[in-house]
Parts: C-alpha cells; sequence; structure tokens
C-alpha cells in the first residue's frame, strides 16, 4: 500500500501530510494552504544492475 502508514485513516494521513508540508514550506519562506498543487508520481523500476 503506498502512503498508507500510521492508523491508516484520512485524518491521520491528512495531518501527517500537512505537518510534513508545513515545515518543507517554512525552509523556502513560504505558507502552506490547501490550495497549494501537490503532484504524485509513481516509478516502476524497469532495469537494475
Amino acid at each position: 500500500m503506498i502512503e498508507g502508514e500510521g492508523g491508516k485513516s484520512l485524518d491521520y494521513w491528512r495531518r501527517a501530510h500537512i505537518n510534513f508540508f508545513t515545515r518543507e514550506l517554512e525552509g523556502i519562506g513560504a505558507e502552506f494552504n490547501e490550495d497549494v498543487l501537490v503532484v504524485f508520481e509513481e516509478f516502476e523500476v524497469v532495469f537494475q544492475f
């Protein structure tokens, strides 16, 4: 499961991610708000040495 850590509830997921993005944005002098666009990408390994 992707992003399934913690209590696996939507409430837990939202709180954890709001806290994460708040800390990250503070580092660049920005402030979190729920209108911030977040892009999610998932990659598949197709070759490995």
